[in-house]
């Protein structure tokens, strides 16, 4: 009957034993694989914001093509206006400069 216990102990022993490896090994893992799950959190983070300027940048070359659209027909207007303020000619022109930067402002 006491061989039979201490067969028990034994078993019991090599239990706790594997639980207690399993345990440290599982910690060894976690701890050797952190430093990649922070660096991943945030080369994440520095995805997502590259991708915000990325945006922002597209939206702003956007913008400076159209605020481009817009001073070269205020620049042809100008010199049409300065060209008839000169020899008081060149009517034709200014109604021109004046019928496109009208479709521009209102007509888009």
């Amino acid at each position: 009957m006491e061989e039979i216990w201490n067969i028990i102990q034994i078993i019991a022993a090599g239990i706790v034993l594997l639980g207690s490896a399993g345990g440290v090994v599982v910690t060894l893992y976690r701890y050797a694989r952190k430093p990649n799950v922070s660096q991943n959190a945030r080369l994440d983070k520095h995805d997502q914001l590259l991708d915000n300027d990325n945006q922002r940048l597209k939206a702003l070359e956007a913008w400076r093509a159209e605020k481009n659209d817009s001073e070269r027909l205020i620049m042809k207007a100008l010199y049409a206006m300065m060209q008839h303020s000169i020899d008081g000619n060149h009517t034709q022109k200014i109604k021109d400069s004046m019928d496109e930067l009208e479709e521009y402002l209102f007509k888009r």
